[in-house]
């Protein structure tokens, strides 16, 4: 799928991390969605989601996008303070109570 790119981040060969981010259209433009970000336990806190996303703000400010998004699921402190070192900002809370019960 040519819509889907993924960086990969690593040492000496071995993977430590992943991103996966999606191309789409805003009104405004073209953006993209990180879908995943992925960075393995042994390996955080060294730089590796950080390196993944700064990679992913270059790779869309070259495709000369209009945006980046991303998700973190609540509770996901790890993800939300990622983004938010890398300049990415909470636009939209989304809140749900299950009806069936």
């Amino acid at each position: 799928d040519s819509s889907i790119n993924t960086f990969v981040a690593g040492v000496d060969e071995t993977v430590m991390g992943y991103l996966v981010a999606r191309l789409g259209q805003a009104k405004a433009g073209k953006i993209a969605t990180i879908e995943q970000v992925f960075v393995t336990s042994d390996a955080r806190n060294m730089g590796i989601g950080d390196a993944l996303v700064s990679a992913t703000i270059l790779w869309a400010k070259a495709e000369s996008l209009v945006a980046l998004d991303g998700f973190a699921l609540p509770g996901d402190r790890e993800t939300k303070n990622l983004f938010e070192r890398s300049g990415l900002v909470a636009r939209l809370i989304t809140v749900t109570t299950d009806l069936k019960n």
